[in-house]
């Protein structure tokens, strides 16, 4: 499960190093396209299922089995805030009025054109710049792992629909009147509480909410919060916002491409209703619950994150200009703020201040 993200760094850098040795200048655009998943995200999955169930429903024909199915099977995309929150039915018929007014058959082939594309693009690459045995399977690891890093997350959200009705058990048990706050605790203080037939505090859940710390030395896990954690933080020199005085923050390019448009900063789940379409996303990184808002973003900018992190391989899926690892971008960047984002050379320029 964990293998792929270590040798992510390595393989990146094998790919990289050859490429560049081989074609010059003319590299990083190539490495951009070949920093693809190997396979599409449940995101585009659930995007192209739910258009194949519009066209049957255009066509008078019976959906019920088939909502049933595309729920079982993606319903756990809208959980983003861990609070059981899943794909109703009712969404599903939502979600399909808002498709009424599109053209479903040219976005399903569009979807599936892309794929084509983006895989045949791959292949003409390794055979016309003659690329060697070794560098093509670190091409086709690198591939896999991208796609395997955004797998990884699906399964953690996915996995928790399957387990909702443990979760909602244990935390009864524990007397957490929200379900979602078993979260807050750890498995070993569970276990023990439940064999102790004991409640949980609910004031140590509330001071964690607050904040907390955690350590950890592979063998044994704390955490602490309260008082403790104010301490802490007065002491810990956190990232310096200095470069607020400039103009301009660096980034690694993800998805290359040049917009102009006012900043929106997402730092949380809560706030995805005030983005609007065609401004520029900045947030910390991104996770499978943040694609529609990505969607109607004209840019993507983030603080954290590789070449084969969520932000990036959704934004290549996506066709989104995208400048990842800028560090400070929601620190610096106000909501309204005119930008430039260069994401051919990694630049963010504030043209003009909110």
């Amino acid at each position: 499960m964990i293998f792929p993200l270590f040798i992510e760094e390595y393989l990146e850098k094998k790919v990289n190093v050859a490429i560049t040795k081989k074609l010059g200048k003319k590299a990083p655009e190539i490495i951009h396209n070949l920093c693809i998943s190997a396979k599409p995200s449940s995101t585009e999955d659930d995007e192209l299922s739910l258009l194949k169930i519009a066209l049957k429903h255009s066509r008078k024909l019976s959906i019920k089995q088939d909502i049933e199915r595309h729920i079982k099977e993606y319903g756990w995309l809208k959980n983003s805030a861990m609070d059981g929150n899943y794909y109703s039915e009712k969404d599903i018929y939502k979600r399909l009025e808002q498709l009424q007014s599109e053209d479903v058959l040219a976005k399903i082939k569009l979807i599936l054109n892309n794929r084509q594309r983006n895989k045949a693009k791959v292949e003409r690459y390794k055979v016309s710049l003659r690329f060697g045995k070794k560098l093509i399977s670190y091409i086709d690891t690198l591939q896999e792992a991208i796609f395997f890093r955004s797998w990884r997350t699906e399964r953690f959200y996915r996995n928790i629909q399957y387990l909702s009705g443990f979760l909602d058990e244990i935390s009864r048990r524990l007397g957490v009147k929200i379900p979602s706050e078993v979260f807050y605790i750890l498995p070993t203080e569970i276990t023990d509480l439940l064999r102790k037939e004991l409640k949980m505090d609910e004031g140590i859940i509330r001071e964690r909410k607050r904040g907390y710390l955690m350590w950890g030395n592979g063998e044994k896990t704390q955490i602490y919060s309260g008082n403790i954690v104010t301490r802490v933080k007065k002491k810990i020199k956190f990232l310096s916002t200095k470069t607020q005085e400039h103009n301009k923050i660096h980034g690694q390019i993800a998805c290359r491409g040049k917009v102009i448009g006012k900043v929106r900063v997402i730092r949380m789940k809560g706030e995805f209703g005030k983005i609007r379409s065609g401004e520029i996303l900045v947030v910390p990184s991104t996770t499978p619950d943040y694609v529609p808002i990505m969607k109607k973003s004209a840019a993507i900018v983030t603080d954290e994150g590789g070449l084969t992190c969520h932000a990036a391989i959704m934004s290549r899926e996506l066709g989104i200009p995208c400048i990842i690892g800028t560090k400070i971008a929601t620190k610096v960047l106000h909501n309204g703020d005119l930008v430039e984002v260069d994401a051919n050379n990694g630049i963010i320029k504030i043209l003009k201040r909110a």
